[in-house]
């Protein structure tokens, strides 16, 4: 259990501060297109849960880990996207 845990979020609005913020915190953010950039309207991110996984999840999975990638151990971040805006919000894969 990771209650007691932190993670690093953007809270300002520029972005250029970062703040530990306990695990749970709803923070506002802006959504941008991950192709053009453009703004996308306003938002809140969470980060729901953090839970550590195993190396075997990876390869099982068909994921082809260099000798540094074998060592390392994954961590699984669950995180609650909302749109508090009027408009739409693309999620865009580049597909």
């Amino acid at each position: 259990m990771l209650a007691g845990s932190t993670l690093r979020l953007s809270a300002s609005q520029s972005g250029s501060d970062s703040a530990a913020l306990p695990l749970g915190t709803t923070v506002k953010t802006r959504f941008f297109s991950l192709i053009e950039g453009a703004k996308q309207g306003p938002g809140t991110v969470t980060v729901t849960d953090v839970r550590r996984g195993a190396v075997d999840d990876l390869t099982t999975a068909g994921f082809d880990l260099d000798g540094d990638q074998l060592a390392m151990t994954p961590h699984y971040v669950h995180v609650s996207f909302t749109n508090t805006g009027a408009d739409f919000v693309y999620w865009e894969t580049g597909q």
